[in-house]
């Protein structure tokens, strides 16, 4: 801050962003007080929000998003130095981005990104069934199924009465969200 006499008060800020009274009084070499001067002063930076932690399923990745508003354009700096607003990856770790403002204003963040793998289902090989004959498909245990059956339990019985191949599939969701399938073949029984 410049006086009128061309003094200059030099303030270190801790950089929270909102109003901040100034009260400045102005002594003398001889130990005279002058007037009070209050002024008010908003600090303002880029904010930076990607998130704490985030989670994705195995081979999908995750888009952080740090777009944000400011009073002068801002530039994006993320961890592997690409400089879009947002920021794809499908790998675990931690992800930070560093937005600057023209004016030199800066705000860092970062997120942790969990990647958790997709369920593993297993029907077993392709298989005959004949007459009478049932065969139980187990899935495994997760939160839910949708099984091309139409069955949303498990496991499920299927019998051997068709006429032609019929290929059984089950879609599994684990507690993450993730997703995992398996299909498998129930072949017509053919005994000669």
């Amino acid at each position: 801050i410049e006086g009128q006499n061309n003094d200059t008060i030099v303030l270190r800020w801790d950089y929270q962003r909102r109003n901040h009274t100034l009260l400045v009084t102005e002594q003398t070499e001889f130990g005279c007080f002058g007037a009070p001067v209050e002024a008010s002063l908003n600090v303002q930076a880029p904010v930076a929000d990607i998130g704490d932690a985030e989670e994705v399923c195995e081979n999908n990745p995750f888009t952080f998003d740090a777009s944000t508003s400011y009073l002068t354009d801002v530039t994006y700096l993320w961890s592997d130095n690409s400089t879009a607003p947002e920021f794809s990856t499908g790998k675990e770790g931690y992800v930070w981005v560093r937005i600057t403002g023209s004016d030199g204003c800066s705000d860092y963040d970062s997120s942790y990104l969990t990647v958790n793998p997709l369920p593993v289902v297993d029907l077993g090989k392709d298989t005959a069934l004949c007459g009478t004959a049932v065969l139980l498909l187990d899935a495994g245990n997760f939160a839910s199924y949708e099984w091309s059956t139409g069955d949303i339990i498990n496991p499920i019985s299927v019998d051997g009465k068709r006429d032609r191949d019929q290929d059984l599939w089950v879609m599994v969701t684990d507690n993450n969200g993730c997703q995992g399938s398996d299909t498998m073949v129930l072949e017509v029984c053919d005994v000669y």
